[in-house]
């Protein structure tokens, strides 16, 4: 659908000839969606509660992991030095020495990948923050973005955006809907966080809203500029 300015308003019109829809005012697009971006509204206590949450779980799971990982990196720098010990003094021969070496390595490096991870869940609760302070305006921020970034919101946020006829269909993304079950928010009820009805949330839950954080559309809304 093509935008055109008729008597002060803005316009959208589809060109085929075999389109039934005639046209549909940019003020009727907006308002649909932010009625669906306006699920996700937070208060600034369930903002503060989620990220006090997030923040308890990345701290048991990240620190002992990082602690057991330093441990077995040292193992292994260990075990690699006396393999190649054993190699100068001919305790065993080039090809035993060459398989067991390249067997650490690999174990060295699935260690350090495991390593990063805790590190970047260490990272995560700014994040999630950051996350949590997005969603707790999103309709608004959509509302007074300019237009390249509103049609960059309505990209990541939403989905089968259509029109048929005068009818406006507008679906929330997958990952606001996972948001939106995470969060405990019925379809359709009245905007809100469970944390209003219920203090804590599970570990299920949390890790769901970490995941989600994590994707390539919650990275791009992150990216905008926040006002």
């Amino acid at each position: 659908m093509c935008p055109e300015c008729q008597r002060g308003h803005v316009y959208y019109r589809c060109h085929q000839p075999e389109c039934p829809t005639t046209g549909i005012r940019e003020e009727t697009l907006e308002a649909g969606i932010e009625a669906v971006l306006g699920v996700l509204r937070l208060r600034d206590e369930d903002v503060a509660e989620l990220s006090r949450s997030v923040k308890e779980l990345c701290a048991r799971g990240a620190e002992p992991a990082s602690k057991l990982y330093a441990m077995q990196l040292a193992q292994i720098d260990e075990r690699l030095e006396k393999l190649d010990d054993a190699a100068i003094e001919q305790i065993i021969d080039k090809a035993t020495h060459g398989r067991r070496k390249q067997a650490l390595l690999l174990e060295r490096a699935r260690i350090e990948e495991a390593q990063a991870k805790a590190a970047k869940m260490r990272r995560q609760p700014a994040l999630l923050h950051r996350f949590f302070e997005r969603l707790k305006n999103l309709a608004e921020h959509y509302r007074f973005a300019n237009p390249d970034e509103k049609r960059e919101i309505a990209e990541v946020t939403t989905s089968n955006r259509l029109v048929d006829g005068k009818k406006l269909v507008i679906e929330p993304a997958n990952w606001l809907l996972l948001c939106r079950d995470a969060l405990g928010i019925p379809s359709g009820g009245p905007d809100g966080c469970t944390s209003r009805r219920q203090p804590r949330m599970q570990k299920e839950q949390l890790h769901v809203l970490i995941e989600v954080s994590n994707s390539p559309n919650v990275r791009k809304l992150l990216a905008l500029r926040n006002r």
